[in-house]
């Protein structure tokens, strides 16, 4: 076997190396970013730099390094409203729509326990320090406190009369802070099972609460959208300061200036406050309306002021201070996470959260000196004001800020350095990617701007264009962005062209930049010509509007996806369409040549990516890994980035290589097991030869071996040597087989009793498999329920089949006794006896047949004419001892009948 495969193994390779100068036959997702946010509570843990967060209906853990999704719990079906972890990091507890609280495991994701918390929804949970108890606040108007371990209530405080919004735990007394909708704070005792206190002050919603441990004692603080926040002594329950924030505020978070001045000093950071003589012990922070993250003292002094970098108007939702208050955490109405520096107060890193949908993605080319490297860099348009270029190894973002509306499209430079984006706002900006920053603004467009192009082949600038939803086109020159310190006002443009009836979708540049092409929603293509904007043709044949179109890297043709679920291939000099390629149940999105030219990916919004053969537009492969439409895509050599409505992100890799070689291999190692199995079949020993036909799940090979050998072992069985041999082994082979493999053979027979042709060896392997195992073991296969009912049904339709067959075989008797009969030759009796037995395995059947088959007195052969027509005066002969009854009295009339018609 060894040396086969040695012998194979060099054809294997150089099939692998015709795959690797051919066609592309696979790509695979490598990495991805999906939803892990989609707004509630989120946890961050100083010790596992872990983040916890509602997604949907589940909790989703993140690892803040990698910005990938590590762990999910939750219940199916059962939408999950509040949630809390423990510090040791072991155990969460969750409330859900149910009304249950239910244990979680961290270390397995096993649920540990559920029960009835409240009458209504839970808003609130929280641990005690010691990760004993869990807190819990209610619609209901109550606070619950229970035993981690036990799940059984220990404290039901009531008394406040509103909704309870927040539970918080004293950090190190048994002591329950809930804050309800009323602007109630209340203060329960777990050792007294008493109100401790009733602090009111606020006159709005308080939106957030946290508690510090201070050198002078706890405080709560807490931020109202009254535009108050409000420092509070637990010990004294009494409010110490009102800080006027003059905004609603969102979310409060305090630091220990402390911990802040070691951070100051490690990172040489240069902070006044820190050092001054009446620096407090903690300071404030707020987020709230006005999109600004602040600094305050305790006495009511702001000391720093910093701008929102998240999207949506830079709304903020919440504010954490993390890694030991060393840094701190916003959260914004983007979903996304924007991690400070502490006490600089400067965004150092953006984790997304939730893309919602994303528009349009491209890689980012790598540097000159790198492009033999795989690019992890990417740029993405979402459904908001900015525009973001992602590492994609740690799914980390920079914002780009500066549309005032949803940004609808991008382009980069042929060496990355610049990127041109259109938007909503009726403009279109180019972004120096090394700075970050605005470099040019072009407006003059009267709509969205919704197509951008650069040029393809000259590495500078030079020009852009775009197009509109006024149905325009236009092309810009553009002046020498290097360097400038601020935004170049671009106003007029080199040409404008009205390019279509609708509006137009997209805009793409041929590879020598002499030609670009537009396609609109009037289901248009058309042909300019790059230099003075002429028009040189248009392609129709589509049926609804051209989302995309895309050069040929090789040949003088156009690729282009409409809304009419097809893609099409157009010749550059008629205009003609070539051919069309159809698959995709819904619009098509986009689509791309291969560095090869003679292969096509395409995506649409029944969420497919798909690849076809341009030769006979055949569909090679098709993906389903996106769960909603996908917007873009964009390849840079054998990499590929998609992403789409469901707002993730994936990375793919062109795998054609290594699968082509595996296939090989694996081609290699079966056409050695077929060498294999026919060697074991000369050598005779067949069980091995069906225990590896069945290995590599060949019904057909195995159902031929199981034939040839039965007709073996009847001969040898007729000829009186080893009678009823092949059912031993056969019988001690299913007996040893495994699990998986008497799956697999369950499979086949199923498979087999289809068949009439195959059912009396599926029939005798069945019965064989029913005898050496047991039903426990039988019944706790995968399918087996599908497998035996379906057997049984074809063994009816089988059984019905032979019991017609036996009836019609009546006849023969009666023919037989037409005309006479004479004696058949002695009957081999012994050899019919034998072979009976191994057919038989029981000596009864055997009997019985013999009883039936043996009658030598029954079967005759017709005589001669002549010799039957002189005996016309004799009766006929009795009917065969096997018809009997009526069937006897219709033969005898039938056969007088006949005699009578003929005559003599």
């Amino acid at each position: 076997f060894g040396s086969s495969f040695q012998q194979l193994l060099p054809w294997a390779m150089a099939d692998a190396a015709k795959v690797q100068a051919g066609l592309s036959l696979e790509w695979r997702p490598i990495r991805s970013h999906s939803t892990t946010y989609t707004g509630g509570p989120v946890h961050y843990r100083n010790q596992s730099a872990l983040l916890y967060c509602s997604c949907g209906d589940d909790v989703s853990v993140v690892s803040t390094a990698t910005g990938a999704e590590t762990k999910r719990l939750g219940k199916e079906g059962d939408g999950m409203f509040c949630f809390a972890v423990d510090s040791t990091e072991q155990h969460v507890v969750t409330g859900h729509r149910s009304l249950l609280l239910r244990h979680w495991s961290l270390a397995t994701g096993e649920e540990l326990a559920g029960w009835k918390a409240h009458d209504q929804l839970v808003t609130s949970i929280d641990f005690s320090s010691d990760s004993k108890f869990v807190a819990s606040g209610s619609i209901d108007k109550s606070v619950k406190v229970w035993d981690v371990k036990g799940h059984f209530c220990t404290h039901n405080f009531r008394g406040h009369q509103n909704i309870v919004s927040h539970v918080k735990f004293h950090p190190s007394k048994l002591v329950v802070v809930a804050v309800s909708e009323d602007f109630v704070i209340k203060l329960w005792d777990l050792r007294t099972s008493s109100q401790l206190a009733v602090l009111t002050d606020h006159l709005a919603t308080i939106a957030s609460i946290s508690i510090f441990p201070t050198d002078q004692g706890t405080v709560l603080v807490t931020g109202s959208r009254d535009q108050i926040c409000n420092v509070w002594s637990v010990d004294q329950q009494k409010k110490l300061k009102s800080i006027p924030a003059f905004e609603s505020v969102e979310g409060v978070a305090c630091f220990s200036t402390k911990v802040l001045a070691a951070a100051a000093k490690s990172s040489n950071t240069d902070c006044k406050w820190l050092t001054s003589k009446d620096c407090p012990s903690f300071v404030v922070g707020t987020v709230g309306s006005k999109s600004q993250f602040r600094l305050w003292s305790p006495t009511g002094t702001c000391l720093a002021t910093r701008p929102s970098p998240h999207a949506v108007k830079g709304s903020f939702r919440r504010l954490l201070a993390i890694t030991d208050g060393t840094q701190a955490m916003t959260i914004g109405e983007d979903l996304s996470f924007v991690v400070w520096s502490m006490p600089d107060v400067q965004p150092v890193r953006h984790l997304m959260g939730c893309n919602d949908e994303v528009l349009k993605v491209m890689w980012l080319p790598p540097p000159p000196s790198e492009e033999d490297v795989a690019p992890t860099k990417l740029v993405a348009v979402c459904n908001d004001e900015v525009a973001r270029v992602i590492d994609t190894s740690t799914w980390s973002a920079t914002f780009l800020k500066g549309h005032t509306d949803v940004v609808l499209t991008c382009d980069l430079s042929k060496n990355g350095q610049w990127m041109v984006t259109g938007s909503k706002d009726h403009l279109a900006k180019i972004w120096n990617l090394e700075t970050n920053a605005v470099a040019a603004t072009m407006s003059g467009h009267n709509g969205p701007v919704t197509a951008v192009a650069f040029p393809k082949k000259r590495k500078d600038l030079g020009w852009v264009i775009t197009g509109s939803g006024d149905r325009t086109i236009k092309m810009w020159t553009l002046p020498n962005l290097e360097g400038v310190s601020e935004p170049v006002e671009v106003k007029e443009s080199k040409f404008a062209r009205a390019a279509h009836e609708k509006d137009v979708n997209c805009v793409v540049v041929a590879p020598n930049d002499k030609l670009f092409a537009t396609g609109g929603q009037d289901k248009l293509i058309k042909i300019w010509r790059l230099a003075d904007g002429e028009l040189v043709g248009q392609c129709a044949g589509h049926r609804r509007g051209v989302m995309w179109a895309a050069f040929s890297p090789v040949e003088q043709v156009l690729a282009s996806a409409s809304g009419d679920k097809t893609v099409k291939l157009w010749n550059l000099k008629d205009h003609s369409c070539l051919k069309t390629f159809q698959g995709h149940e819904q619009s098509v999105s986009c689509v791309s040549f291969l560095p090869n030219g003679m292969q096509l990916l395409s995506a649409g919004s029944d969420g497919l990516v798909k690849l076809w053969n341009i030769r006979n537009t055949d569909c090679i492969a098709t993906y389903e890994d996106h769960e909603d439409r996908i917007w873009s895509f964009d390849m840079q050599g054998e990499h590929l980035c998609s992403a789409g409505s469901d707002g993730k992100i994936i990375c793919w890799k062109d795998v054609s290589i290594e699968v082509g070689e595996q296939r090989a291999v694996a081609a290699a190692e079966e056409q050695a097991k077929d060498t294999r199995i026919d060697q074991l079949q000369r050598s005779g020993d067949t069980v091995g030869a069906v225990d590896l036909a069945l290995d590599l799940r060949r019904p057909a090979l195995m159902k031929k071996i199981l034939e040839d050998y039965v007709m073996k072992s009847l001969e040898k069985a007729m000829s009186s040597e080893e009678p009823g041999a092949h059912h031993a082994l056969l019988q001690k082979w299913v007996t040893s087989l495994s699990d998986e493999k008497l799956a697999t053979l369950m499979e086949f027979i199923a498979k087999w009793m289809a068949n009439a042709k195959n059912s009396a060896v599926a029939t005798q392997l069945l019965h064989m498999v029913l005898q050496a195992h047991d039903g426990s073991r039988i019944t706790k296969l995968e399918g087996i329920n599908h497998l035996l009912t379906s057997s049984a049904e074809y063994m009816k339709r089988h059984v019905a089949r032979v019991s017609g067959l036996q009836q019609k075989s009546y006849i023969l008797d009666f023919v037989l006794q037409l005309g006479g009969m004479v004696a058949l030759p002695e009957i081999q009796t012994d050899a019919l006896s034998t072979t009976m037995k191994a057919l038989y395995e029981d000596d009864s059947d055997v009997e019985d047949a013999m009883d039936e088959v043996v009658e030598p007195q029954c079967y005759r052969m017709a005589v001669d004419e002549s010799e039957a027509s002189s005996e016309e005066d004799e009766d006929p002969a009795p009917p065969s001892p096997r018809i009997v009854g009526k069937k006897a009295k219709k033969a005898q009339n039938g056969t007088k009948k006949k005699a009578k018609k003929t005559g003599p």
